[in-house]
């Protein structure tokens, strides 16, 4: 028994230090296999074509391009459940398609800066994208490439990336999108059919003519995970997540995590949310590079589709924003704004924001969603506050310490405070008033601390032009 194990052994040893045998030039393996090396099939259109589509003869194919550059006047269509892996090198196209992706189709590269898919001077179209756009395509990949638009050529790129009316098993991923003249990752829908649910991951678009990434019409939880949107077109926004455009059909939840974006101009927005409702946006950084610009995610609600969903259910959590202006939400007349830092810091921070108002067709009913998180009233001590006739308290707070023993006439109202319970507590004779801004309670009258037992409180709701008493507690 012993020395028939030690044969067995030495007969593994000598099977694994035998060499592998390489794969001739072109050959296929079990049939679906195939190389574009310049020998079997030259490393030109026809011959990237001709490999697919023989691949995907043999059934679930897989065409590997060597490495170099090529130069491609046509487009190229990855047949359905095959991939295509690239070589490390630039596929310039010179027409007006490029690479189109059938049902359940991977297109994967070295990675950027390795595998390149570019626009030639002449090229006009949109240089990556789903083959059907009818809504019976399942899904396709794309990972590991760069996208060069090449603006600066003449090219016209309307879209680096196109994704319509796919859906599970979708997915863009480490991919990088760059100088295109329109946008850089289109994803869309249309009026009566959805795109989604598709992941979006790790992906960078930077110095676009339109909207960095543009999220359109009907759209079903889209995913995006660690994105970076940088330098879109002026007037435009880094995302934008667009429901105007469908009626039917309603755009309804984009996820949005760990986003970060740079813009350049006035005009423009890091992240644009219009028409689209149950919007999550986490951890997001946007960055102002000179001039400025105009908010870091704006709300509007120019049209709500025929179920009346948007703009519901949006939610912001740990936004950091290099404007004055965190969140415009016109769509609710809100303006989270805050003045600049003492310290210098361009960055001013927004823990949590959802709208301070019910979105049902009345304020009873709020079918479409909530505004405020139903059953939380957040409580934040702020900075303490020297009374005056007027004072300002801080946006990140609730609950203000007010010291001295001047009256206060006037309290600075913001959207920071709307409809919120605020309290200001008082341990010296600070008396608040109704010569300004403050509707006390009538009966009650003048609100003035004792100055001595213990701190005593004066609890106030700020409607949009007056703070309305709630309640005093005098210790």
């Amino acid at each position: 028994m012993r020395m028939r194990r030690i044969l067995g052994n030495a007969f593994l040893i000598l099977a694994l230090v035998q060499p592998i045998p390489a794969l001739a030039s072109g050959a296929a393996v079990g049939g679906a296999i195939r190389f574009v090396d310049g020998v079997s099939y030259p490393r030109t259109q026809a011959g990237i074509q001709a490999a697919l589509d023989e691949a995907s003869a043999a059934a679930a194919g897989m065409v590997w391009v060597a490495d170099g550059d090529v130069t491609m006047a046509a487009g190229v269509t990855v047949p359905a459940s095959t991939t295509l892996h690239l070589g490390r090198g630039d596929l310039e196209f010179t027409g007006t398609s490029g690479i189109r992706l059938s049902n359940k189709s991977t297109l994967e590269g070295q990675g950027y800066g390795s595998t390149r898919i570019t626009a030639g001077p002449t090229f006009s179209g949109r240089l990556i994208e789903n083959a059907d756009t009818t809504g019976s395509q399942e899904s396709c990949r794309i990972v590991n490439l760069e996208i060069d638009g090449a603006k600066a050529s003449g090219a016209r790129v309307d879209a680096g990336v196109r994704i319509k009316r796919t859906f599970v098993m979708t997915t863009i991923r480490d991919v990088s999108v760059h100088d295109c003249s329109g946008i850089g990752v289109r994803i869309e829908g249309s009026d009566a059919n959805s795109v989604g649910q598709l992941v979006v991951d790790n992906v960078w678009v930077n110095n676009v003519g339109d909207f960095g990434f543009y999220i359109n019409a009907a759209a079903r939880n889209i995913w995006m995970n660690d994105c970076s949107s940088e330098r879109p077109g002026r007037n435009t926004a880094g995302l934008c997540i667009n429901g105007t455009t469908t009626k039917s059909g309603q755009n309804v939840g984009c996820r949005v995590s760990g986003f970060y974006t740079e813009i350049m101009d006035t005009m423009s927005v890091g992240i644009l949310v219009d028409g689209a409702a149950n919007v999550e946006i986490d951890d997001y950084t946007a960055v102002s590079r000179r001039p400025g610009m105009k908010a870091g995610v704006e709300v509007r609600n120019t049209a709500s589709g025929i179920h009346g969903f948007s703009q519901s259910n949006l939610t912001i959590r740990n936004l950091w924003s290099e404007s004055d202006t965190l969140v415009l939400d016109k769509a609710n007349g809100v303006a989270i704004t805050a003045g600049s830092d003492p310290k210098g810091n361009p960055y001013k921070g927004l823990a949590w924001y959802t709208s301070p108002k019910a979105s049902g067709t009345s304020p009873a009913n709020g079918y479409r969603g909530y505004g405020q998180i139903v059953g939380i009233q957040p409580g934040k001590l702020g900075p303490r506050i020297a009374s005056a006739r007027t004072i300002a308290p801080h946006p990140d707070g609730s609950v203000f310490v007010v010291t001295g023993s001047s009256t206060v006439s006037t309290i600075t109202g913001s959207d920071y405070f709307l409809w919120k319970v605020t309290y200001f507590i008082v341990s010296t004779a600070v008396r608040f008033d109704t010569a300004g801004n403050i509707q006390l309670n009538t009966a009650a009258g003048d609100f003035e601390g004792n100055g001595s037992g213990g701190y005593d409180i004066l609890a106030l709701m700020w409607d949009g032009s007056q703070w309305n008493e709630v309640s005093r507690s005098l210790n």
